[in-house]
């Protein structure tokens, strides 16, 4: 009997250890990309290495409404069991976010969104995300990093991603948030080529 309850209590902390490697490693995308990866290439030499993952990208444009002058895209690969991993080559971004460190609503994030446009900040939505698959918001922790002029050369992972593949996350509005939660920059997601 004793034994068994160790056993028991080996396996649940055993658990418990792996779901929390496994949440720090939703904030870190390189580290999700060395999972996906033998050998550790440059954001550059990897955009065209992705193996099983299909690739959408972000073409990032300032968000309706606010006076913001973002530029630059955002890679996302999104892999069959779901995983995400985001590559963020823009400018023009909130300086200095950190996502150590930021614990705003949406401060400095980075996050697939409901609607099909960036044209109207009405119809852009909410985060996007399959409840049959998270009763939680998968995007409510993803963040990026950016330097003092708002540049960000980021990676992001999101384990199980938003639940969704590809194809559904497909012509869906990409947002970028600054520092305090605010939206400031969309891109519509599209085919790689």
């Amino acid at each position: 009997m004793l034994h068994t309850k160790v056993s028991i209590s080996i396996l649940l902390s055993t658990l418990l250890l792996s779901l929390l490697a496994e949440q720090a490693i939703s904030h870190d995308g390189r580290e999700l990309r060395r999972r996906y990866h033998k050998s550790s290439k440059s954001s550059k030499s990897y955009k065209s290495s992705r193996h099983d993952g299909k690739v959408l990208i972000a073409r990032m444009a300032a968000y309706p409404g606010t006076d913001s002058t973002p530029m630059g895209e955002v890679h996302l690969t999104v892999f069959p069991n779901y995983d995400i991993i985001i590559e963020i080559d823009a400018k023009g971004l909130a300086p200095s976010c950190n996502a150590a460190t930021n614990t705003n609503l949406n401060g400095c994030g980075v996050h697939i969104h409901e609607g099909n446009t960036c044209n109207t900040a009405s119809l852009v939505g909410g985060h996007f995300w399959s409840t049959a698959k998270s009763v939680e918001d998968p995007w409510v922790d993803i963040r990026y990093d950016s330097n003092g002029a708002g540049e960000s050369n980021d990676v992001v992972g999101v384990i199980r991603g938003n639940g969704y593949d590809a194809d559904i996350n497909f012509a869906r509005a990409l947002l970028l948030h600054d520092e305090t939660g605010a939206r400031i920059a969309c891109g519509l997601l599209e085919h790689h080529d």
